[in-house]
């Protein structure tokens, strides 16, 4: 009995060295595999950062280069570029620092947390001038004092026992400051386009929604660092729209300019009317007056046509005292004359203020596919309004 007992006791230590090697084998398997994946997490959050880096210096270089946007658009484009850039470094470092060093994950955090909202108020005042710059100042001082806050009380944000980054009871309120600014953002956008004339809000909604997705797969799925790459990639594709957008206008009257009249002219195939317009007299005004009060002639004339026929078609500057407009809309000859006598009347009333105001000639011709070509209905309209010039 004494020899059994010790062969049990035997086959016991055995049974127990095994199953802690399988364990231990398991355990090592486990942490292998979680080392695997925080090395893999690891790899995309770099491979992200990169290419967000990389693309906002692109943009930079390439607005560095423009020579034809403002220098207002220039400066705030770049600006927007800088924070984007620096906004991800501080996501990147977060992660990094994450379980780690309290009082610089604090720091990174509230970096990240103190630009993010400023963004589209920078871009907003950049696209459309008219916005005051103090907005931004207020913006970013709301938001300063908000997340200021959150370093005693952690309102918004707080760093945990464990030093990992924790979003407070107000961080939705954080979140709807962000989107009044994407609201701001959108509306200036929309009131450039208004402003050039520019219909194609298609891309604009493209764009927002492009960039919106990325922000909502990082919220699905933190493991996905998308938001700033998606905010990147968007900066770019919100410059090619607004720089599309302004080659189309006029410098002098933010008129559509010749060469969108030339495409409008090549790809018009359905039915408009075609009314061309010629300021009277315009070369005394520079030869008497200047260049300078030919220009305000200009602007004027530009302003008015916008006024009277903006809501129904598109207005250009085809020439240096020529303009067009051409209605897509079924108007008959009554409501064209109609407009034309409103026009007619703002110029006069223009006149009375400022002596500069000549009056303008007008012609129009209604485009039919089926019965002539396009060209045809402006040498129609073209000739109505040189007769029209010559028998006043």
């Amino acid at each position: 009995m004494p020899y059994f007992n010790r062969i049990n006791s035997a086959k016991k230590i055995l049974l127990l060295i095994f199953r802690g090697k399988i364990i231990n084998t398991v355990r090592n398997i486990t942490a292998d595999c979680l080392y695997g994946q925080k090395v893999l997490k690891m790899k995309n959050y770099i491979i992200s950062s990169v290419i967000t880096q990389l693309s906002m210096l692109i943009l930079i270089l390439l607005v560095i280069k423009n020579k034809t946007s403002a220098k207002s658009v220039k400066v705030g484009i770049i600006i927007t570029s800088v924070m984007i850039m620096v906004c991800d470094i501080c996501e990147f470092a977060s992660i990094l620092l994450s379980g780690t060093e309290r009082s610089a994950q604090t720091e990174v955090k509230l970096t990240e947390l103190l630009l993010t909202p400023v963004i589209p108020f920078v871009l907003s005042t950049a696209v459309y001038p008219r916005i005051p710059k103090k907005v931004i100042f207020y913006s970013a001082a709301v938001n300063a004092v908000f997340q200021i806050l959150s370093l005693p009380f952690g309102t918004v944000f707080y760093i945990d026992g464990q030093n990992n980054y924790c979003r407070g009871s107000l961080y939705r309120i954080y979140c709807l400051f962000i989107l009044s600014g994407v609201i701001l953002l959108v509306c200036t956008a929309v009131k450039s386009g208004i402003r050039f004339q520019n219909r194609n809000n298609v891309s604009l909604g493209m764009i927002l929604f492009f960039a919106f997705t990325g922000v909502l797969i990082q919220k699905i799925d933190g493991s996905l660092r998308t938001a700033w790459l998606t905010a990147a990639i968007g900066m770019i594709l919100f410059y090619i729209y607004y720089c599309n957008m302004v080659l189309q206008i006029d410098a002098v009257t933010e008129l559509l300019n010749r060469r969108s009249y030339e495409s409008r002219f090549q790809n018009q195939r359905r039915r408009a009317t075609v009314l061309m317009f010629d300021i009277n007299d315009f070369k005394s005004i520079n030869d008497n007056h200047g260049h300078g009060a030919g220009d305000s002639c200009l602007r004027a004339v530009a302003e008015a046509l916008k006024a009277v026929y903006g809501r129904y078609g598109l207005c250009y500057r085809i020439g240096g005292d020529e303009f067009c407009v051409i209605i897509d809309r079924h108007t008959g000859s009554a409501d064209i004359d109609e407009l034309n006598e409103v026009f007619k009347q703002r110029l006069l009333a223009c006149g009375k203020s400022d002596g500069n105001i000549p009056t303008v000639a007008v012609g129009y011709s209604v485009f039919k596919p089926h019965k002539m070509s396009f060209s045809d209905a402006v040498l129609s309209a073209d000739k109505q309004m040189y007769r029209n010039k010559n028998s006043r």
